[in-house]
């Protein structure tokens, strides 16, 4: 079952975001998965409509409990994560006020 994640970015707004549930390891994320944590986790990094701030949230709240930043490329994911996401959201690393509804339904 796909479900909808929504975050409110207070330096761009809400953000709907859809089948990212297990980039976010939270005791009220029922949809949790962990098979699926590192590629939900992957989409977020990955996908330019997404905000660098729903990016660092989901590593905030799961760095300790996402097995993906247990592996070496995780580790150094992090050591680089504010080059990767430059280049990632290039054209939306500084963020701007408006809604963003993101993904395939």
């Amino acid at each position: 079952m796909k479900q909808d994640w929504s975050f409110f970015n207070p330096k761009r707004g809400i953000e709907v975001v859809m089948d990212v549930n297990s980039a976010f390891p939270l005791p009220n994320n029922n949809y949790y998965k962990e098979e699926y944590s590192k590629y939900h986790f992957m989409q977020l990094l990955f996908d330019e409509s997404i905000s660098t701030e729903l990016v660092y949230y989901s590593i905030e709240n799961g760095k300790d409990k996402l097995p993906y930043f247990n592996e070496i490329s995780g580790v150094l994911l992090l050591a680089d994560i504010d080059f990767i996401l430059r280049f990632t959201k290039r054209n939306n690393y500084y963020p701007s006020p408006n809604i963003s509804f993101t993904g395939k339904r």
